[in-house]
């Protein structure tokens, strides 16, 4: 399973810096009068204020989910970000969706790949190349289970061809909003 998932993540880079799109399974079909497709946050600033660094510090060291219900899709996002770039993998892990139905791996697989120095080099060039490229992030409201933070990269980038990039959120049963196993479309 470590393999799989090591395998999983760096292809996952890959697609990142070569501008290929992913596709999620299953595909969910709405009607019209579904679709929102709002724009709701726009901002360029990708770190925590004062206030989501302590949510994100209490969810870190209690783990406990009703901290993160106040949180909008943006600030998710954020504390993903920042869980990365601290390391902090035990809580990075609390931030996806779980169940077979998105095919998120055991914590005990996740944590045990996410151990290698060189996955930790190359996640972390990815967010400070990311962080030096953004032009803005966008909150996208798809339905009312499922938002986008659009990222949009200067055109003067060298991380990827594609100009925008979209990173999947889902709620939850418990209507916390979590990021999709392979949140990148």
């Amino acid at each position: 399973m470590k393999g799989f998932i090591v395998t999983i993540c760096l292809a996952f880079i890959l697609l990142l810096i070569s501008g290929c799109q992913m596709i999620d399974n299953p595909v969910k079909i709405l009607k019209n009068d579904e679709i929102k497709n709002t724009t709701e946050l726009e901002t360029r600033d990708i770190s925590l204020t004062h206030g989501q660094l302590e949510i994100y510090e209490k969810y870190a060291k209690t783990g406990d989910e009703q901290l993160l219900k106040q949180l909008t899709p943006l600030e998710i996002f954020k504390c993903y970000i920042h869980a990365y770039e601290i390391h902090d993998y035990n809580t990075l892990y609390g931030f996806y969706i779980k169940g077979e139905v998105y095919g998120t791996p055991k914590k005990k697989d996740f944590l045990g790949d996410m151990d290698g120095e060189k996955m930790d080099k190359e996640n972390l060039l990815l967010i400070k190349e990311l962080k030096e490229n953004i032009k803005k992030l966008s909150q996208i409201r798809y339905d009312d289970d499922t938002a986008y933070i659009q990222i949009t990269l200067k055109e003067s980038n060298e991380i990827s061809r594609d100009l925008v990039w979209n990173f999947k959120l889902l709620k939850n049963q418990q209507d916390i909003w979590k990021v999709d196993w392979l949140p990148i479309k």
